[in-house]
Parts: C-alpha cells; structure tokens; sequence
C-alpha cells in the first residue's frame, strides 16, 4: 500500500519583479526556482487575487505505508512524554522506562523501525518480566493474542476491569468496595492484565480513622479498601497483581505482610500526632514561614479562624473547630516521614472525639 501521486502548486515572487520587461528573469525568480530545486525554465505564471505571480508545480511520488512508519515511528516514540524520565542509550533517547524490544508489524509484513539502538522485528513478549518471546504473524493476530492472554489494551478497558474485578473481589470477602476513581485509574495504568486478590488485616487497627486506613492502603500500597453493610471499613482489601500468576494465595500473604508495617508506621505516626496538646504545638507555627509576604502559618490560621467565624469567640470553640485542628496539627508537625504520607489533618480533625486505644507489634 502507498500514497497516492501528488501535485503541489507554489507560488513566489510577484511577476512585475520576477520577469524583466524584456520577458526575461530577473534574480528574484531566478532565486525562487533555486530554492525550489528546479531550472528557470520549469517556472509558470499564475493568477492570484493579489494579482500575477510566478509559481512551480511540484510532482510528489506517493511513498508506501512502511517507509513512513519508518521514518515517522521513532519520532512518535521519543515524543511519548511523561513526567519523569531517563535516557537510556548512548544515542540520548529519554524514556520513562527501559524500551526492551520494538514490534512493528504492517498487516503480516514487518516494518524495520530503528529507535533507541533496536530494531523493530515481529516477536514480542506476554510480559516484561518474561524472557522468552513469541512470534506474531499479523496485526490481527496480535490481538487475538492478547485477549487470549488476558492482556487489556485498551486503557478505559483496563480501568472498567479493574473496577469490576475489585467489585466481585470485595463481595467474595461479605464486604463492598469502598469505590475510588482515581485509585482506579492509578492501578489500571501500572499493569496489563489485572487479577484482583483478596486480604485481609489486624482488626485491631480498625481503631484508627478510617481516613488514615483508607490513605494508607490507597497511597502506599494502591489497595482499595472494603466496607460494610453500613459503610464501616471491614479488616479486607482488595489488592491487584499484573497477570494470572501460580500461588495467588502466597502473593496475598506477602501483601499483607507490608501492608502491617505500613498500618504500625499509621498507628504510632497517629499517636504521636494526638500525644501534644493544642495549645504546644500551635506555639510553634509563629516560627513557620506560610509564604513569603504573607506571614507565618500562626497568621494564616488567625485568618482561617475569622473567616470560620470564630476569630472572636473563647479558647474552647477555636479548640473544638476541627478545621483549626486540623491546620494546627498538620502545619507544625516537626517530621514528615513516609509512614505520615497523606493523612494531614487526620489527628487533628479526630482529637476532639473520645481517643481510640491503639496498639502497635
């Protein structure tokens, strides 16, 4: 398959300095058909509604497909761009991640792209982790291919098997899924052929918050957490491994393991969180700059406090408003460790209410 034959029309300069009174060319055309890769004598007069002007007709070969994939594709790829990346050959080309092999294929004939110090052949592999690789006939077997391994391509497709295999999982643990989109959309991007699977934690820990499990299964771990009949958090997760693998129950196993650690890091970064008064701890944000011109975080939160309304009222409504908790807790905090990550204000929105007995190991 190629292009079709092709003609281009393209004009230059005006014929009353183009062409010499005489009939003659005058350097401006001359220089026109010089920069056109053409004789003087392949130029023509064209009627424009600006007036009279010398132009050339270009005849253009249709190339085939495969010569433009070829000197097209490469390009395309270095411009797949992403947040973070790397160069990872002497040729300088940035990817997010290590590019392991290339196929390339126009219906069944292979299209010999060069990127990245490889070249393009018709063998890929069912995945990354996999050394053996397997030929692949045509486009359309490549497909077939990868429905028949459980290989979702399509990212919105990805997304909706996620979702729906979290569902079942979650109900096949007495539970339901406490739904996130964007969680949904994270996991369906880190694998190919999602396979939920089902665990479980210490219930113990359900004496935490429930927004600081919730974050700590979502941003730690990418796990999605289960709920109740009542919509309380059960002592389930749902968690995803990238393919059908042997020993999902082993897998799960070593899922929960590291999930335990990051629920300890929780409970003791919490009780730290909720072990100073208020009163300590919001001496210290007079010392912390907010923004430069603006003051330090003890005036932004005199601000917050008139525009909550309570500026003027006593010492016990500006403790008990957990907004105010909240910001004091999560703005003069000394530490920000991973074990901490994503549940700010948490301590301080809670510490009004009757403190849950926690315990750690």
């Amino acid at each position: 398959m190629k292009q079709e034959n092709a003609e281009e029309k393209i004009v230059g300069p005006p014929v009353k300095i183009a062409v010499a009174p005489d009939g003659s060319f005058t350097k401006a055309a001359e220089g026109f058909a010089k920069s056109q890769g053409v004789p003087s004598s392949a130029l023509m007069r064209v009627e424009t509604p600006k007036g009279a002007y010398l132009a050339v007709v270009k005849r253009i070969k249709g190339q085939s497909t495969a010569s433009i994939m070829r000197a097209r594709l490469p390009e395309w790829i270095q411009a797949i761009r992403s947040p973070k990346t790397m160069r990872w050959t002497s040729g300088g080309m940035r990817f997010a991640r290590p590019v392991r092999w290339i196929m390339c294929l126009f219906g069944s004939e292979v299209v010999r792209v060069k990127a990245g110090g490889l070249v393009a052949g018709r063998r890929t592999r069912l995945s990354p982790l996999f050394e053996k690789t397997i030929p692949v006939k045509s486009v359309d077997d490549y497909f077939s291919l990868m429905r028949t391994s459980g290989i979702v391509l399509e990212p919105a497709a990805r997304r909706d098997a996620v979702r729906s295999a979290a569902i079942s999982c979650a109900r096949s643990q007495g539970g339901a899924l406490v739904e996130d989109e964007e969680l949904g959309g994270i996991v369906a991007n880190l694998l190919e052929s999602p396979v939920a699977m089902a665990g479980r934690y210490d219930e113990a820990f359900l004496a935490l918050p429930r927004e600081v499990i919730v974050t700590a299964l979502k941003s730690h771990q990418r796990y999605f957490s289960v709920a109740g009949p009542r919509g309380e958090l059960v002592p389930h997760f749902v968690a995803f491994a990238d393919g059908a693998r042997r020993g999902p129950e082993l897998i799960a196993k070593g899922y929960e393991r590291v999930l335990r650690a990051r629920l300890d890091d929780a409970v003791f970064y919490y009780r730290e969180d909720t072990s100073a008064p208020f009163e300590k701890m919001a001496g210290k944000l007079g010392s912390i700059v907010w923004l430069e011109g603006l003051g330090s975080l003890a005036d932004r939160g005199a601000r917050a406090l008139d525009g909550f309304g309570v500026g003027n009222r006593g010492g016990e409504a500006r403790e008990m408003h957990p907004a105010l908790g909240a910001a004091r807790e999560g703005g003069s905090r000394e530490r920000d460790g991973e074990g901490r990550k994503g549940i700010h204000g948490a301590p301080g929105i809670y510490r009004p209410r009757v403190r849950p007995r926690l315990r750690r190991g």
